[in-house]
């Protein structure tokens, strides 16, 4: 017997699914989670990047500020070379430039021809740089980098020569177009809690927006100098200040003679990321905490809606199952689906009660119906049958006839050859009789001359005979010669007369001969025209025997095909009157 599959449960059915669906929405928590965390990160670094992007280009413009300066300076100020070799160089530099600087927010360092400063707005002024960029414009009109001008640190710079009024250099003016140190104003970052700003000067961390940073403690990361202060390249990595991780990214700044002269680096506290996941990470705990509670209180209300009111339909169907048709199905009261399903089931009964009735009364109609239709067709079948036998010894009969018309048919075609055959010879042998009765006719009429001849030989005998006795004793010789020439001349006459009298009687028999040659050839004509129409009809009859024995041929193989399906009609009653017993058999288990 075979093993009965186990039925899974409507509550594992519906459990099946939600189980799923929590799996998936746990899984999907995770890969949002890690797609957050990742985006976090990614988030900060972007804001990182596009934050330093705004760093590096503030270097740019300040540089490119401070040459755009001194090329205003160059070409509207041309009366500073003037001031300088004024009485009074300080204030004709300050009515010169003053206005100017206030209005560009720049400050500016004035040499002299000997490089010695003649005016300065920068304080805490540093003259290593400012004498590196003299002695740089001796053979250059004009340069812009960044400098360590001041103790303020390090600033962007734009450098020119002065000239006086007859074209000859007399001094130079730096412009300083911002510090280092004021950087964090313009990228508003004093007030920042996500970026932090660190300046080094060398390897000495001078500034810091990092709250309670002490900067004579910080010292940079070995990888982060060597790779800005040697390599002179920007760097990308995480590094600790106070114990806190950042995300940093620095560029150095170069000066004048080609040295690193500090390094600006922005950063992203890591913990300030972390605590951003880890309420994130809080967020999808209490979202996962609730989403269990809401699959157990849905289970609860599935039962109560779905499960309990089926298992009560289950029942109901267990009873129509087993042939009680008078049990009333309780209709649900909530689900539209369920309700549908138990006026389903309430319809089915009603129909399979319909169904039944009809039934149960024409079961003994239809089984009367069905035994006489299985006597008629197992008549039907011994009556085929019996005209099947039948046929086949028709078809015996006619297949004989058949060889003996054959045979008949045949012989006279034979017979017609064997005829024609005779006809020719009679022909001939009427053509050979006549000509026998010319020939006869012609030795008759030479016998007739010879013997007209031998009468002619008696008469000369005679008168030999005479014309010797005449010559007397001269004359016996040829009077013995004439004796004996008559005597041959009777002897032919006897002869001609013998073969005369037999040509006669030969005459007399050819021409009896030819009468009844010629009597009987028109006989044997007619004899061969009757035996050719024979041999046609017989031929005929041959064909219409064929034609007949083929016809039976197929009447008894339709006769044995309704023989076949009389059976097939008396197997398919049997069957019937069986499923009908079966049918009955079943209907008889509902009650209605």
């Amino acid at each position: 017997m075979a093993k009965q599959k186990k039925i899974i449960g409507i509550n594992k059915l519906i459990l099946l699914p939600i189980v799923i669906l929590l799996g998936v929405t746990l899984l999907a928590f995770l890969a949002i989670d890690i797609a957050h965390t990742t985006a976090v990160k990614q988030y900060n670094f972007d804001q990182l990047r596009v934050k330093f992007k705004t760093l590096e280009d503030a270097f740019v413009n300040n540089q490119t500020r401070a040459a755009e300066v001194i090329d205003a300076i160059g070409s509207g100020y041309s009366d500073l070379g003037e001031a300088l070799n004024s009485d009074d160089p300080v204030g004709a530099i300050e009515q010169s430039l003053g206005s100017f600087a206030e209005e560009n927010s720049i400050e500016y360092i004035v040499l002299d021809q000997y490089g010695e400063v003649a005016h300065s707005t920068v304080d805490g002024l540093r003259m290593g740089d400012v004498k590196t960029i003299a002695d740089s414009l001796q053979t250059a009109s004009k340069i812009v980098g960044a400098a360590h001008l001041s103790t303020r640190g390090v600033g962007f710079f734009g450098a020119a020569k002065t000239f006086d009024s007859w074209g000859e250099a007399n001094g130079s003016v730096i412009v300083v177009s911002n510090f280092v140190n004021d950087i964090d104003e313009q990228l508003n970052l004093k007030h920042s809690i996500q970026f932090k700003l660190i300046l080094f000067e060398g390897d000495s961390c001078v500034k810091s927006t990092i709250k309670d940073l002490r900067v004579e403690r910080v010292d940079p990361d070995l990888d982060m100098a060597e790779e800005c202060l040697m390599n002179q390249q920007k760097w990308l990595g995480e590094t600790t200040y106070l114990d806190v991780e950042y995300y940093t990214e620095t560029i150095p700044i170069v000066g004048i003679d080609g040295q690193s002269l500090s390094m600006v680096s922005l950063g992203i506290p890591v913990p300030l990321m972390e605590s951003i996941l880890t309420s994130h990470k809080s967020v999808s705990y209490v979202a996962i905490a609730a989403l269990l509670i809401f699959f157990v209180v849905t289970m609860r209300v599935l039962h109560h809606l779905i499960v309990h009111p089926l298992e009560k339909l289950a029942d109901e169907v267990d009873s129509i199952a087993t042939g009680d048709l008078t049990t009333s199905i309780e209709r649900p009261t909530q689900g539209k689906e369920i309700v549908q399903l138990a006026d389903g089931i309430d319809n089915m009964q009603q129909k399979i009660r319909d169904v039944i009735r009809p039934i149960s009364d024409l079961n003994d109609v239809i089984m009367t119906s069905i035994e006489k239709l299985g006597d008629a067709s197992v008549r039907m079948s011994d009556g085929a049958n019996r005209q099947a036998a039948s046929l086949e010894e028709i078809s015996s009969s006619m297949e004989q006839m058949g060889a003996n018309i054959q045979q008949n048919t045949d012989n006279s075609v034979h017979t017609n050859k064997l005829a024609e055959n005779i006809g020719e010879l009679v022909d001939s042998v009427g053509k050979a009789a006549s000509g026998s009765l010319e020939a006869i006719r012609n030795i008759a009429e030479n016998v007739a001359e010879i013997n007209e001849l031998v009468s002619q030989t008696n008469i000369l005998s005679l008168n030999a005979s005479v014309e010797a006795a005449r010559a007397g004793e001269q004359g016996k010789g040829f009077a013995v010669v004439a004796k004996e020439v008559g005597r041959l001349a009777d002897q032919t006459h006897t002869t001609a007369d013998g073969i005369n009298k037999t040509a006669n009687e030969s005459i007399q028999q050819a021409e009896n001969a030819h009468n009844h040659v010629s009597e009987l050839l028109p006989k044997i004509e007619k004899v061969v025209v009757l035996i050719k129409e024979i041999t046609a009809a017989s031929v005929e009859q041959n064909a219409g025997v064929a034609q007949v024995n083929g016809a039976i041929l197929d009447l008894n193989h339709v006769t044995q095909e309704t023989a076949a399906n009389a059976e097939e009609v008396a197997a398919s009653v049997k069957d019937l009157q069986s499923l009908l017993n079966e049918v009955s058999t079943a209907v008889g288990v509902f009650k209605v």
